[in-house]
């Protein structure tokens, strides 16, 4: 019941039915899934089975038990022969058989589907299909199932299956769910479903105390472990409570005939990296076959960086201490070293010499910025890429630098062709110069798709956060705070002017930093129908976004005007959460980090997509990244487009205030 923080692939809220050779050997399901993502439905976590269509013969409860399944031959209850799954009646008058689950977890983006048919020998699911849905706030779980729900979407499309043997597929896409339904055509049984995936964590409001960051709730994953023995999975570490038994922990084989001196170890990839404040080993029902002793290593790895037993990264924080049979030790900071200050992305646990332990715990507070967030049941997304901890590959630009210097070093990727535009806002301090120069990689990827276009704003002011030394004699700097606190009329004027002369089809906005503040405010303008609105965004942009967002008027509540900013925060007390499609991009290294968190709690989670990158306060440098963003710009343009399309010209006329079709202006 491992799992591995988020990969690359994404986290976008649509998602791509996978190919049938996206099977699973079945000798390979339990180390291309089960060993680097948890199941997000396992009763292990408290998951619910909420209704299904049909369990004549056996409980759908059975799908999600975290052990195998048994057999018991000659064994019958009242409803015919006894097994150890969920099987319906037969001759189903409906196209299919279902069960809607709700996850263990808060939410969870699927990476793979197990179904097993052990034990089911002609009366077998023929075929299955998955799909999910997020679904959050007071009443959803009735709202799910509800006849005609809406919001299902395909998590794997129908797949055939066969008697008594196990089927796996992987699942690409990152659509984040918080239900699903497991359909079975027409009817029949099967006797264990596994929704593997990687959780997203919510954080509590308050953030002063510690937090289980090695919970699988949390995020947390054992990545790595000596030895498993006697049926025990190193992922029990991680999971809630004390268990019933010794069978729910992690056990090892006595080392009696191996080497004088051996130890077993599990490795933790904490759920968010922390400076930890104590730990915990649970030793619970295990009496004869308790380790001996148990000391504990932290270490600071990059994401993508292989993790090893014997690495130099690590750092004993807990010297080797004694355990005992069927307790619980807690080790407070007192007792801790190397920890002050100091945060760790994973903890290694080292047992002395061998033995079984039920649970281990590690308590962190998060770093500052994470810890400043507060989420308010809005799921963060993250993603997970390689370190890259270089600053931007710009040269820096003496004073002494000409104009034509400037020119043959930043050369802005200009596209010529008639394409959509996106109306890019620059960060506080900076210009539109700049941020063209800043946007290059994207610009370049997205060369075939989007013509950027820049616009200074109308304050002068200081240079901002990291703009020096790279592009010194740029000045004048722009803002579009003003901090005299008039002319706030400017701003819209100088917006309307510049799409004007540019005259073409604007189909989203951009914004970084104080930029993607009044990126927001203008999108909530459009969702609110204020008049004077531009009508024409279907999506928006948010890189590295601080908070509040920023509106044009003072009538705009709770979005803080422009020239009468003040730092408040977004009064709860108003539903002003912006459900137009969005993409919030943080920097994991960002110093302003805590306020992008901020920022992404005024969109509407299932319309908007977040992305965190290990950056600091800048655009995404590594292509890769560069890249993924990208994919997720055209997907959104595409969905606004074919939406448009769909709407009929009383709609249009009304409701976006376009007088034609908006067509797709680029092969997709």
């Amino acid at each position: 019941m491992e799992f591995e923080a988020l990969s690359p692939e994404i986290i976008q809220d649509t998602t791509n039915s996978p190919s049938p050779d996206d099977s699973v050997p079945i000798d390979q399901i339990d180390s291309t899934l089960g060993s680097t993502h948890i199941d997000l439905i396992s009763s292990s976590l408290s998951s619910t089975i909420l209704a299904c269509s049909d369990e004549w013969f056996a409980p759908a409860s059975n799908l999600t038990t975290p052990t195998p399944p048994i057999r018991r031959p000659g064994v019958f209850v009242p409803t015919g022969a006894w097994y150890d799954g969920w099987e319906t009646r037969r001759h189903n008058p409906n196209e299919y058989d279902w069960v809607v689950i709700k996850l263990g977890v808060s939410s969870g983006r699927p990476k793979g589907v197990e179904v097993d048919t052990a034990f089911f020998d002609g009366n077998h699911a023929e075929a299955v299909s998955v799909q999910g849905c997020f679904e959050v706030g007071e009443g959803a779980d009735q709202r799910v199932l509800e006849h005609g729900y809406a919001g299902w979407k395909e998590v794997l499309g129908m797949r055939n299956c066969g008697p008594s043997r196990r089927h796996a597929w992987r699942v690409k896409g990152g659509m984040e769910v918080t239900h699903v339904r497991l359909c079975m055509f027409p009817d029949g049984g099967i006797a264990r479903f596994r929704l593997y995936g990687d959780v997203v964590p919510v954080f509590p409001e308050s953030m002063d105390r510690e937090v289980e960051l090695s919970a699988a709730a949390m995020g947390g994953v054992v990545v790595a472990a000596s030895a498993e023995h006697f049926g025990s999975r190193r992922g029990n570490l991680l999971l809630p409570g004390r268990g019933v038994d010794m069978g729910g922990g992690w056990e090892t084989p006595r080392s009696r005939a191996r080497a004088k001196g051996h130890v077993d170890w599990a490795i933790v990839r904490l759920g968010e990296k922390g400076e930890v404040w104590y730990t915990v080993v649970d030793t619970a029902f295990y009496r004869g076959n308790f380790p001996q002793g148990v000391m504990v290593a932290a270490g600071d790895f990059a994401d993508g960086e292989t993790v090893g037993a014997e690495s130099e990264k690590w750092v004993e924080i807990l010297e080797t201490q004694k355990l005992g049979p069927d307790e619980e030790h807690r080790y407070e900071r007192a007792m801790l070293k190397n920890v002050e200050g100091k945060a760790y992305t994973h903890v290694k646990m080292t047992i002395i010499p061998d033995g079984g332990v039920k649970r281990f715990r590690v308590f962190a507070l998060p770093p500052a910025s994470v810890g400043r967030l507060q989420c308010k049941g809005h799921l963060v997304r993250s993603v997970s890429f390689p370190f890259h901890s270089r600053q931007p590959d710009l040269p820096a630009l003496s004073s002494r630098a000409t104009d034509k210097m400037t020119i043959d070093i930043y050369k802005p990727y200009q596209p010529t062709s008639d394409l959509p535009c996106l109306l890019c806002l620059h960060g506080g301090g900076t210009s539109a110069a700049i941020f063209n120069i800043q946007t290059r990689r994207l610009q370049k990827v997205l060369a075939n798709h989007f013509r950027f276009v820049f616009v200074d704003a109308p304050f002068e002011g200081e240079a901002g956060p990291g703009v020096l030394p790279f592009f010194e004699g740029m000045a004048p700097y722009r803002r579009w705070i003003n901090s005299e606190g008039d002319d706030e009329c400017k701003v819209r004027p100088l917006l309307q002017r510049t799409m004007d002369e540019d005259g073409g089809d604007f189909v989203g906005v951009l914004g970084f930093s104080q930029g993607a503040r009044l990126a927001l405010g203008l999108l909530h303008e459009k969702q609110e129908r204020r008049v004077g609105a531009f009508n024409n965004f279907g999506f928006g942009v948010f890189l590295c976004g601080t908070y509040p967002p920023l509106g044009l008027e003072s009538a705009l509540f709770p979005v803080a005007p422009v020239a009468k900013f003040k730092d408040q925060h977004w009064d709860s007390r108003h539903e002003a959460v912006l459900n137009i499609p969005s993409i919030h991009v943080l920097g994991a290294k960002d110093p302003f980090l805590y306020k992008s968190r901020l920022l992404v709690q005024c969109s509407e989670p299932s319309t908007s997509t977040v992305y965190k990158f290990d950056i600091g306060h800048h655009l995404p440098v590594k292509p890769a990244d560069n890249q993924m963003l990208a994919d997720r710009i055209v997907d959104l343009y595409v969905e606004y487009a074919q939406g448009i399309k769909r709407m009929d010209m009383t709609q249009l006329k009304k409701g976006l205030g376009r007088s034609e079709v908006h067509e797709l202006t680029f092969p997709i």
